[in-house]
């Protein structure tokens, strides 16, 4: 039987959701040239859609360290291994094949995009300055050299870059937000071209892209000092991105309810045997709700010699996703309902292989601010692990979330009702973990880190073991790049600028106050 006849067999037999015949016209298929790229990557899929997590990334591993991909399936293995977590394969698999010219610009785009998401900046500007040298007009390829050249704190460049694409694509939303987070005071000459657009686009506009413009404007107004246009901007925000990212009350409180069973008992700590790993450095995990000033504590560590700053990934998601052998990619863990439904030394593992410090550092940060939801299995399976979590004043903390939009799986934060309610369980998960681990989480107020970075930095290094020196809060002398949307704020030298800057909107935010049953 040929290639395309088999390959036909293959793709009958996963429309019909039958794996097992899918596998066997694969292993068919493989016969006739056991490297071909085609049904080694499939194979992967087919694992993966067999709930075979841990075996697909074996395979991936294996697979993508050495292969030689065409620009055909470039994307789908890109897909594929951000899917899987393989950070490290990833980075290497770029490396090889972005300089392919058959590969389309806005793949590689997506590549770059998906390399600052593992911390890779360097590699992301090359790639995407590729990208842009392959389409110098388009949207896309212009956007994400913004978008990384913000990162990287090259202000300048990327106002160029962003001012160009909104030149040239006036409706798209997005480069009109990159420009207002860009700068910390914005003039009115900003804010009448979002008018003009928003006038001119009307309802016909994609959501997205009003949302965009709406939080763009509604940080012009602020700058400018115009509240109750700022704050019709931000309502008009929350209406456009929540009608796309739906937020459901009662299953969000159905998952927060799933992680508070599965770590309701007591069990014997260490739950696995723990395995020195006398080459890998010490976790500590920075965490909290989005907003609470996880970017600035990251940045203070960050001033030690013996930590590394890895940023914002995706590590222990895909850690939690290996342990139950299971891919979702947004809460792994709610599905189970047992403790023994994971393999905590799984997961372990697959945490401590992810993504290896390129320096001698003796500790090294995960700032990921979600992980808030995960501190049951970083007990159980890294104890070894320094947990601090920055929490804020609830009222600034949830304004502070209201005035931004997120990634695609971040739901919460467009209106009042939804940060309050998400807000609750988050407080409650907190002093649930407190509970259940004392002494396992440092807790550092925000408030208290800005007006006295020195006591409070000192005691965060006390927490980890680390050696403190002055240096470490002069936050503005680090050159490295940041990942997130306090990117330029936490550049500026520590301030207290943010403290307590709802009260502008205090008479706007009074039902926020209600529901969050503050005085």
């Amino acid at each position: 039987m040929k290639a395309a006849e088999l390959r036909a067999q293959f793709l009958m037999h996963m429309e019909l959701s039958d794996w097992e015949s899918a596998e066997q016209a694969l292993d068919d298929w493989r016969k006739l040239g056991f490297a071909a790229f085609e049904p080694n990557f499939h194979r992967i899929f087919v694992l993966m859609k067999k709930a075979e997590v841990r075996a697909a990334r074996e395979l991936a591993f294996k697979f993508f360290e050495s292969c030689k991909c065409n620009a055909e399936w470039f994307k789908q293995s890109l897909f594929c291994l951000q899917q899987l977590g393989a950070h490290d394969v990833l980075l290497k698999f770029v490396q090889r094949h972005f300089r392919d010219k058959q590969i389309d610009a806005r793949v590689l785009a997506d590549a770059a995009i998906a390399l600052t998401r593992i911390g890779a900046h360097t590699l992301a500007h090359e790639v995407s300055s590729q990208a842009l040298q392959r389409a110098p007009n388009d949207a896309s390829c212009l956007n994400t050299q913004g978008i990384v050249l913000g990162y990287l704190g090259k202000v300048g460049p990327a106002r160029d870059v962003l001012q160009r694409l909104i030149k040239l694509h006036p409706d798209y939303g997005m480069p009109y937000w990159l420009m207002s987070r860009l700068e910390r005071q914005l003039d009115s000459s900003l804010c009448a071209q979002i008018e003009s657009t928003l006038d001119r686009l009307g309802s016909s506009a994609y959501a997205l892209d009003r949302a965009y413009l709406n939080y763009a404007r509604f940080k012009c107004y602020d700058d400018l000092g115009n509240t109750d246009a700022a704050w019709r901007s931000l309502q008009s925000a929350h209406a456009d991105a929540g009608s796309v990212r739906g937020y459901d009350p009662a299953e969000t409180s159905a998952q927060f309810s799933r992680l508070h069973a599965l770590f309701d008992r007591p069990f014997a700590s260490p739950v696995i045997p723990i395995t020195a790993r006398p080459k890998s450095p010490t976790p500590v995990f920075i965490l909290g709700l989005h907003r609470s000033g996880t970017s600035l504590l990251e940045r203070i560590l960050g001033g030690s010699k013996d930590v590394y700053d890895l940023g914002e990934t995706d590590r222990l998601l895909t850690a939690l996703s290996h342990s139950s052998n299971s891919l979702d990619d947004n809460y792994p863990a709610v599905a189970q309902t047992r403790l023994a439904d994971f393999d905590l030394a799984a997961l372990r593992e697959c945490f401590y292989s992810l993504h290896q410090s390129p320096t001698k550092a003796k500790f090294l940060t995960e700032k990921s601010p979600a992980n808030f939801r995960y501190i049951g299995f970083i007990a159980a399976a890294l104890p070894e692990s320094k947990v601090i979590h920055v929490k804020r004043e609830a009222m600034d903390l949830c304004f502070a979330n209201l005035r931004e939009i997120f990634g695609e799986h971040v739901r919460h934060p467009y209106g009042i009702e939804r940060i309050a309610h998400y807000h609750k369980l988050y407080e409650d998960l907190m002093a649930f973990w407190h509970r259940r681990f004392p002494g396992f989480v440092l807790d550092v107020r925000y408030e208290d880190l800005v007006s006295d970075p020195e006591r409070e930095s000192q005691r965060i290094f006390d927490f980890c073991g680390l050696g403190w020196s002055p240096d470490v809060i002069k936050v503005e002398t680090r050159t490295h790049a940041i990942a997130t949307l306090s990117a330029q704020q936490v550049r500026q030298p520590i301030n207290t600028a943010s403290v307590a800057r709802f009260k502008k909107y205090e008479t706007h935010l009074a039902p926020l106050r209600a529901l969050l049953g503050t005085s």
